[in-house]
């Protein structure tokens, strides 16, 4: 006899199969823009064809993806969006349709102990959601086949900062050897490397080249959004340096109230357990990690990260610069731990993209068959 997950993975099977012929029409010919595809498919159910119909939810106001996983999962998450209504206005929008604002979002009627409704971006009626069965009856019915490559432009959210803010990400192909890339994680002290990941995704989305198939790149543009949208410093909003919170050798604290301060323990910060925990589901592969300003390329201590880092500044004009090691960083916990190359980008500035420095040597890391 199925197990009741084994029931459930099978009607999402059957439904994504079914769906499948929109999310073709949804997205004829060749790959769209990432940004459009979200756009085109706000607040809608996917459902990953190729996986065995894993559901995801694409929150319309962010355009991010959310994992739903099982149904009681489903329900926490799709109530957790939930916007407040009145009763009356409530009803009389689900005696017709509701109105095209309000497509693909989760309302709450705020006099009736919060019953909950999801607005089907299809036809823009109200379908109940009181209970997880009923987060499974949404899937199933309302969800949109949609194929790896398609979804993979989506972004998909990772985990939370400290504040609650998202951190989203690019996850890209299924092969064994990760390129992991990471910016962003001194906020607002460094925003030009957000920029610079931005417009690679959209290079690598909207060109002829893909994801090596024995790749798989990992991208996350903004890894501590709290202080890049509420400070001008390389701190999180604790006032840690996310670049010195990670467990690594020769590990200290340092001092508060400083920009070197690495928290009270390793991966205290809620941003530096998303990045190891994502890490962490690499066997091997890279990481590269962006920061400004200096201008060159910096190896951890391995063989492998000296080469990584020659190669990486010979093929963008970066300068070579050896020698200047932290303890807590990201590369050094993931040279150590997940054993593999890490290096450092120093851009040229703090708002500078230097995207035409970096874009040979990143399409190079994740198309080619080059290893290190």
């Amino acid at each position: 006899m199925l197990n009741v997950m084994t029931m459930v993975r099978h009607i999402l099977w059957r439904s994504a199969a079914i769906a499948f012929v929109s999310a073709a029409m949804l997205f004829p010919g060749a790959v769209a823009h990432a940004g459009s595809i979200a756009e085109r498919i706000a607040g809608k159910i996917l459902l990953q064809v190729e996986r065995h119909g894993e559901a995801w939810y694409v929150e319309p106001s962010t355009l991010e993806r959310y994992h739903l996983g099982r149904p009681k999962d489903a329900f926490a998450i799709m109530s957790g969006f939930g916007i407040g209504i009145a009763s009356a206005e409530l009803d009389a929008y689900l005696a017709g349709t509701f109105p095209a604002r309000l497509s693909g979002r989760i309302l709450l009627d705020v006099e009736r102990s919060g019953e909950a409704y999801y607005v089907s971006p299809d036809d823009l009626r109200g379908a109940y959601l009181g209970r997880p069965k009923d987060a499974l009856r949404i899937m199933t019915d309302y969800g949109l086949g949609i194929t790896d490559a398609d979804l993979a432009q989506i972004p998909r959210v990772l985990g939370y900062s400290e504040e609650g803010r998202t951190i989203a990400g690019y996850d890209i192909g299924s092969g064994g050897y990760c390129v992991l890339l990471i910016a962003g994680i001194h906020g607002g002290k460094e925003p030009g490397g957000k920029g610079m990941m931005d417009r690679f995704v959209d290079d690598l989305f909207s060109g002829t080249e893909t994801v090596h198939p024995d790749k798989r790149a990992l991208v996350i543009p903004l890894a501590n959004p709290d202080g890049y949208f509420g400070r001008d410093d390389k701190l999180n909003a604790n006032g840690v340096n996310l670049n010195r919170n990670f467990r690594t050798s020769e590990w200290v604290t340092g001092d508060a109230d400083t920009t070197t301060y690495a928290g009270e323990a390793p991966f205290t910060e809620r941003e530096s357990r998303v990045i190891r925990d994502i890490a962490a589901t690499c066997a091997d592969g890279v990481m590269v990690s962006f920061h400004a300003r200096g201008n060159f390329v910096n190896p951890e201590n391995s063989e492998r990260s000296t080469a990584l880092a020659r190669w990486y500044a010979e093929n963008s004009g970066y300068e070579y610069y050896e020698g200047w090691y932290y303890h807590g960083t990201a590369t050094r916990w993931f040279e150590e731990t997940v054993g593999g190359p890490a290096i450092t980008v120093e851009m040229t500035d703090y708002t500078a993209h230097d995207w035409e420095m970096n874009r040979d040597p990143l399409r190079a890391l994740v198309t080619d068959t080059l290893v290190f």
